[in-house]
């Protein structure tokens, strides 16, 4: 049985905790439909998603173990949010093959400079992988929407955000520093202590945004208060 008819069939049940763990660690068998699935399939995935509450979705968070420190490529990069996580899949979709970093940054951003639009689109282009939205190969690189991508297009950034909040608490920066948060005061230094200071510094509105975009209105959000944002340099 799919991954998600299951979990349906395990829906408020002692069981269901299992389902949404694998949710949040990236089994394969969770992630799948978001490749290769057809509408039916990709519209069942997302309602059972979206009936989980965010601080549902945390308090399992608050059950798991994050021993491991961050690493510098689960620190996000971007410019602008909205780009990655709406922009990328729209533009994608007139390129069903794929397309380049530096084409993309360049609808991005409208970059004279090659570099800044390579960087752009690739950075961009890591964000929106991250939920799902888009597939990268390298060598050379090129981005193509998923299956999800493709669906979600056709919706409003405010009918998709729910999905995406969801899709977002997936990353393992995103689980430890909230995770960490619920026990108190931390600090996002300490937390990212594998970058260098001027790294931590630019990433530091990077991971604000990212997190604000998951907890904001939640009965989780008073743990963005927990987090000491100073880096001294």
């Amino acid at each position: 049985m799919p991954f998600y008819e299951e979990w349906i069939e395990n829906k408020n049940t002692e069981t269901e905790k299992r389902f949404i763990e694998y949710f949040l660690k990236l089994v394969p068998e969770s992630t799948e439909v978001f490749h290769k699935g057809d509408d039916a399939e990709i519209g069942t995935a997302i309602s059972v998603i979206n009936s989980v509450s965010i601080e549902r979705y945390v308090e399992v968070i608050d059950t798991m173990t994050y021993d491991v420190q961050i690493e510098a490529a689960q620190v996000p990069q971007f410019s602008d949010f909205g780009d990655a996580i709406y922009r990328v899949p729209e533009l994608l979709e007139f390129v069903p093959k794929g397309t380049s970093f530096e084409k993309l940054g360049y609808q991005l951003v409208k970059s004279p400079t090659e570099g800044a639009g390579i960087k752009y689109g690739e950075n961009h282009s890591k964000l929106a992988s991250t939920m799902e939205l888009v597939e990268i190969t390298k060598r050379p690189s090129n981005v193509m929407s998923t299956a999800l991508g493709k669906y979600l297009v056709r919706f409003m950034p405010d009918e998709k955000r729910d999905l995406l909040r969801r899709l977002a608490l997936r990353q393992y920066m995103a689980q430890k520093i909230i995770h960490d948060a619920g026990c108190g005061i931390i600090s996002y230094r300490e937390e990212v202590n594998h970058l260098s200071v001027t790294t931590a510094v630019r990433r530091r509105n990077n991971v604000r945004v990212y997190l604000e975009f998951i907890l904001k209105d939640t009965q989780c959000e008073k743990r963005l208060s927990n987090i000491e944002w100073q880096v001294k340099e």
